[in-house]
């Protein structure tokens, strides 16, 4: 699963956002140490070899012995040692009206010169400078904690949410396409392929789409026509921050026309992007409400049978006592219909309530095996039904596991006996 570019723009511009928030503290500590008396290319230095803003912490600590005062008057920076402002030399401490030494208030003689301090007034006090500036700096150091998890967050759900569990390709000259799809199909994507206004600038799609209640899946199946591209080419899933897409790569060629078929089968629908020679192309999608690929569909009989859809081979093994009773090959498409649509149409036990189907304790009745293209291990179907007591259970292993059920299916027993009765000596 690749790294698509808006995760990569967007862990870029978590990276600046750093950095910038880190120029603004060395900025900031270098300009306040200098301000409070400080010695400030020490404490650059803390803050830069310190990790984790522990630097800047410590100096915020150490700072509170060195405060950041200003004249009452003209605004000037002074120091709480300054008797009178070095600017415009309004008085900031009182002074001993004869050596001009500081002095207390309360005291009654100048312990310097032993003058009298009757009537020594308290002028107005240095004010502490306005550091709004901190307050943002601290607001902003917060921000980018929080919005690098959301990120974070956000990413993962997304890569969650794609829920890929198959990708499946094949490339087919348009010849051999067309002797390999039903003819139905075949005339369909002929028309739609002599009907394009082709540029080679762009990338042409038919696709299919269905939701599967087997396993809980959304199926695409596109079948993709992209000039002077060639007859090969990378695919994959890339997730974003605002999409997932399959990402189909082709190297620029001058083969003859071919197809690129594809499938795709995750847990919600994927967008298509093409390119060519690495550059991407603008793809013209059409839905159609045929699989236009030659890729295997796993048909659902609840939905309704269909002939097109019956496999090839179906066998039903019977056992008895826990012994083989019986192997039956059943090519009457009535009884496989039958079969087959009372298992799609069968409800699902859900997850809290399934058994555990273990032949030593619940007896398996039947082993039933459908092949819908012979050597495809893709097209084949597998189910066993056991007894537990008064119940019937049926392991479906097309069915995968989620919150809506489990993949053990509840079965009536008057399904038990129709396929009993299926048996020559049970007639």
């Amino acid at each position: 699963m690749s790294i698509n570019a808006p995760f990569m723009v967007a862990g870029l511009l978590i990276l600046i956002v750093l950095f910038i928030v880190f120029l603004l503290i060395v900025r900031y500590v270098y300009k306040d140490a200098k301000r409070r008396h400080m010695n400030a290319p020490l404490w650059i230095l803390v803050v830069l070899l310190a990790p984790f803003c522990i630097g800047f912490v410590l100096y915020l600590l150490a700072r509170s012995n060195h405060p950041d005062l200003t004249c009452p008057k003209c605004g000037a920076s002074v120091s709480d040692q300054y008797s009178v402002c070095p600017q415009c030399g309004t008085p900031l401490q009182p002074a001993c009206p004869q050596c001009n030494k500081p002095v207390d208030p309360s005291w009654k003689f100048c312990p310097w010169c032993t003058a009298p301090l009757d009537g020594v007034q308290q002028p107005t006090p240095p004010q502490p400078r306005p550091d709004k500036f901190l307050l943002r700096l601290l607001v902003a150091i917060l921000i980018v904690p929080i919005l690098i998890m959301t990120f974070a967050s956000f990413a993962f759900v997304n890569i969650r949410r794609s829920g890929v569990s198959t990708l499946s390709r094949r490339y087919l000259d348009t010849a051999s396409y067309y002797t390999e799809v039903p003819d139905d199909v075949a005339d369909s994507v002929r028309q739609w392929f002599e009907g394009l206004d082709l540029n080679l600038n762009r990338a042409y799609v038919l696709e299919f789409d269905e939701h599967s209640s087997l396993d809980n899946l959304y199926h695409q199946y596109f079948l993709v026509y992209a000039p002077k591209a060639s007859s090969d080419g990378m695919f994959g899933i890339h997730n974003g921050l605002f999409r997932s897409a399959v990402e189909l790569k082709f190297k620029e060629g001058s083969q003859p026309d071919y197809f690129a078929l594809l499938e795709v089968q995750a847990s919600k629908h994927l967008d298509l992007d093409i390119y060519v020679g690495g550059k991407k192309r603008t793809t013209e999608v059409q839905t159609v409400d045929f699989n236009p690929t030659t890729l295997f569909r796993m048909p659902n009989f609840a939905d309704g049978p269909s002939a097109a859809a019956l496999p090839q081979r179906f066998k039903l093994t019977r056992f008895v006592g826990g012994e083989n009773a019986g192997i039956l090959e059943i090519g009457d498409a009535e009884t496989m219909e039958k079969i087959l649509s009372a298992i799609d149409g069968a409800p699902r036990v859900p997850m809290e309530s399934a058994p555990t189907l273990d032949s030593d304790k619940t007896p398996l009745l039947f082993h039933i095996t459908v092949q819908y293209r012979i050597g495809d291990p893709e097209s084949e179907a597998t189910f066993l039904l056991y007894q537990d007591g008064d119940a019937y259970y049926l392991q479906d292993d097309r069915v995968t596991n989620t919150a809506d059920g489990s993949s053990i299916r509840q079965m009536s027993s008057d399904f038990c006996n129709y396929l009993a009765h299926l048996f020559p000596e049970s007639a």
